[in-house]
C-alpha cells in the first residue's frame, strides 16, 4: 500500500541520487530545486501525521422546545444544553421566542460554546414568586464558571414598559418593603422597584475565562442588563449591546480583570455602567469605550467596597445622567491607574451643586479633552470632596460655565491643571 511516508521515502532516495549526479554535472540549481521538492514532501508528511481537530457542529434547539412563547421552557433548555459536548454552535430557532416564567435559564461549567440565539427572545410575562426574588439571583440567562463561551444575537423581553401600572411599587420582597422610584421618562422609561433587582438580563458569574456578549438587545428587566462578577472573572467582552428599560445598572462589574465594553447602547436604566465590587474583592484593567449612555442616575458610578484599578473611560456620549458623571469614592482602598478622556456630556436640567467629575481618595488620575459643560446648579469641574486625591491631570477639558476646574473641599489633595473654566 502507497503512504505519504512511502511517497516520502522514494522523494529522500531520488533527491540523493539527483544531488550526486547534479554535483558531478556542476547543476547545482538542478540541486536546489530537488530540495524544494523534498522539503514540500516533508510538510506534507508533518500534516499527514498531526491530530485534526474536528469541525465545530451547529446544533439546532429541538422543535421538541416551544419557541412560540406559549409554554415556559427554562428548564427544558437548561437540560437539554447540559446534554451538549464543548465545541459546538448552538443555535437557536431564528426569531423564536422561548418563554422563562418559572426558572432561569442556568448553564453551569459551559465551555467552549457559541449560543447563538438569531434573534431568538427570551421572554417574562409576569414577576417571579415569591422565593425567587431579592436576595436571590434569577436572571434570564445565567453561565456559571463559563470558559471560552460566547452569546451573541439575544433578545430579553421582561416585563418593565413605559405603561402605567404595568409596574406597580406595590411587590414586597424579603425585606418587607417595596420602595419604588418613579424614573424619568427618557426612551420609554419604566418605574424602578427594589422589588425586582434579581431579574438581570445576563449574569456571568464564578470563574469566567474569555467569554464574549455581542449584538444583543436586552429590555424590560427589573435588574442589571449585564451582570459580571466572579473573584476569577477574566478576559470578558461586551459589545454592540443594547440595554433598555431597566431597573438597575445598564451593565454592572462586581469583580474581574481585563474586562472590555465596547459599542454599546444603554437607554433609560437606573444607572449606566457601574464599576462597583459589592464585596472586598478586586476590580483592574477594565476599558470602557464608544458607548452612548442615557440614564436616570449616574453614568459612571464606582462606589463599592473593593479595590478598583486601571481603568480607562474614553469616547463615549452621555445623553442623560446624574452627577457627577464620574463618580469614583472609596475611603478605604486606595483607587490607582484612572483615565477619563474625550468623553461628551450632552445632557440638560438640574444637576445639583455637585462637580463633573467627583474623585475621592484616588491616586494617577487623568481627565482629559472631556466635553461636560455646566449644567443648571453644577459645581466646579473636578471635586474632590471627603477624601484627598493625588497626582491628577486635568486638562483640555471643556468645563464652559463651571465654578472652577478643580474644587479641593477634602483638602490635602494634588493635580495639576491647564484649562480655565
Amino acid at each position: 500500500m502507497t503512504t505519504p511516508r512511502t511517497i516520502l521515502d522514494r522523494l529522500l532516495v531520488a533527491n540523493n541520487a539527483a544531488r550526486q549526479a547534479a554535483a558531478v554535472e556542476g547543476a547545482t540549481r538542478t540541486a536546489a530545486l530537488i530540495d524544494r521538492v523534498c522539503t514540500l514532501g516533508l510538510d506534507l508528511a508533518a500534516a499527514m501525521d498531526a491530530p485534526v481537530e474536528p469541525e465545530p457542529l451547529v446544533i439546532d434547539v429541538p422543535d421538541t422546545i416551544d419557541a412560540t412563547g406559549t409554554t415556559d421552557v427554562g428548564q427544558a433548555l437548561t437540560d437539554w444544553i447540559a446534554t451538549l459536548e464543548p465545541g459546538n454552535t448552538v443555535r437557536f430557532r431564528e426569531d423564536g421566542t422561548y418563554r422563562i416564567d418559572d426558572a432561569t435559564v442556568e448553564l453551569p461549567d459551559l465551555a467552549d460554546t457559541v449560543l447563538d440565539f438569531a434573534g431568538a427572545t427570551l421572554m417574562r410575562t409576569r414577576i417571579l414568586d415569591q422565593p425567587m426574588r431579592y436576595p436571590r439571583n434569577h436572571p434570564f440567562l445565567r453561565l456559571t464558571n463559563p470558559t471560552r463561551v460566547t452569546v451573541r444575537n439575544m433578545l430579553v423581553r421582561g416585563i418593565v414598559t413605559n405603561e402605567p401600572g404595568v409596574m406597580p411599587a406595590t411587590i414586597v420582597d424579603q425585606r418587607g418593603v417595596a420602595r419604588g422610584v418613579a424614573v424619568r421618562t427618557l426612551d420609554g422609561a419604566g418605574a424602578y422597584c427594589v422589588s425586582y433587582e434579581f431579574e438581570h438580563g445576563i449574569s456571568l458569574n464564578g470563574t469566567v475565562e474569555d467569554c464574549i456578549v455581542e449584538d444583543c438587545d436586552l429590555a424590560g428587566m427589573g435588574g442589571d442588563g449585564v451582570y459580571i462578577k466572579g473573584e476569577g472573572a477574566h478576559d470578558i467582552t461586551v459589545r454592540r449591546v443594547k440595554i433598555r428599560r431597566n431597573g438597575r445598572q445598564g451593565i454592572a462589574l462586581c469583580s474581574g480583570r481585563d474586562i472590555l465594553i465596547e459599542d454599546c447602547d444603554i437607554v433609560s436604566s437606573r444607572g449606566g455602567i457601574d464599576i462597583e465590587p459589592d464585596t472586598p474583592t478586586t476590580l483592574e484593567r477594565i476599558e470602557i469605550r464608544n458607548c452612548t449612555i442615557a440614564s436616570h442616575l449616574l453614568a459612571f458610578p464606582c462606589g463599592g467596597a473593593g479595590p478598583v484599578h486601571d481603568v480607562n473611560i474614553h469616547h463615549n456620549t452621555i445623553t442623560s445622567s446624574g452627577t457627577p458623571v464620574l463618580f469614583v469614592v472609596n475611603r478605604r482602598h486606595e483607587r490607582t491607574g484612572w483615565q477619563f478622556a474625550d468623553n461628551v456630556d450632552t445632557s440638560t436640567g438640574r444637576a445639583g451643586p455637585f462637580p463633573a467629575v467627583r474623585l475621592d481618595n484616588v491616586r494617577d488620575a487623568v481627565i482629559a479633552r472631556n466635553t461636560l459643560p455646566r449644567r443648571q446648579g453644577a459645581g466646579a469641574g473636578v471635586g474632590f470632596w471627603d477624601t484627598p486625591s493625588h497626582d491628577v491631570a486635568v486638562y483640555d477639558n471643556d468645563f464652559t460655565g463651571h465654578s472652577a476646574i478643580v474644587e479641593d473641599r477634602a483638602g490635602g489633595s494634588t493635580w495639576t491643571e491647564s484649562e480655565t473654566p
